[in-house]
């Protein structure tokens, strides 16, 4: 099944909840903090292109371009949320994520003389994101929250690439800020307890696509 074909059948999931007045899990006033760890297409990207450590050439606007001897690290992207209970059905939230890819590169370019250069680049790159989420929830079980949503806000970079050549541009079409929007295609919460529970979901774009973490309900 292909991406616009997941999309339109999230979305007539969405409708048909919205419409069904059995289902509610969320209640009103209820106040949740999420806390989740997740993996993300940005990230694998970095760490496929970069971090393989073997030759690779790259066609961008220099004559030549060669990295190799690559090392890249970081983490997963990390997630704090908060989610504020407008009804038994609805639920509007608000996130904070943030993700770090760093490490270096031999970065190889001809010359204007046509002289091959090479040199080292050390790059920390760190990928924020800030939103909200409206969220439909659904399913009968008192322990158990299922939900689904969408997620809109901006997605911006903090970076430092060290270049003496100014002539790396390998992540330039990547680390660009843009606003995002995303879709939660599913989300469940499970409580073990009253107040402390275990949270997975399933996304379609920013800032993640699956998340494992912790929920906690507060007073």
């Amino acid at each position: 099944m292909q991406l616009n074909q997941i999309i339109r059948v999230i979305i007539c999931l969405i409708a048909v909840l919205v419409v069904n007045p059995t289902f509610g899990q969320s209640v009103k006033n209820q106040k949740v903090i999420n806390l989740h760890a997740g993996s993300s297409l940005v990230g694998g990207a970095i760490d496929l292109i970069v971090g393989s450590g073997e030759e690779i050439d790259t066609d961008t606007s220099n004559n030549f371009v060669e990295i190799n001897n690559s090392s890249v690290s970081g983490g997963r992207a990390l997630l704090v949320g908060f989610d504020y209970g407008l009804s038994s059905r609805w639920s509007l939230g608000g996130f904070f994520s943030t993700q770090r890819r760093h490490g270096t590169t031999e970065f190889s370019y001809e010359d204007a003389s046509s002289v091959i250069q090479t040199e080292t680049i050390k790059f920390n790159l760190r990928r924020n994101s800030i939103g909200f989420t409206p969220k439909v929830h659904y399913g009968n079980r008192d322990r158990i929250d299922l939900y689904s949503g969408v997620r809109m806000g901006w997605l911006f970079w903090v970076n430092s690439i060290e270049s003496t050549s100014g002539k790396f541009d390998l992540f330039d079409d990547m680390i660009t800020s843009r606003p995002f929007f995303g879709l939660t295609a599913f989300g469940a919460r499970v409580y073990p307890t009253d107040n402390i529970g275990l949270n997975f979901e399933l996304n379609l774009g920013a800032p993640n696509i699956i998340g494992l973490g912790a929920v906690i309900k507060l007073p």
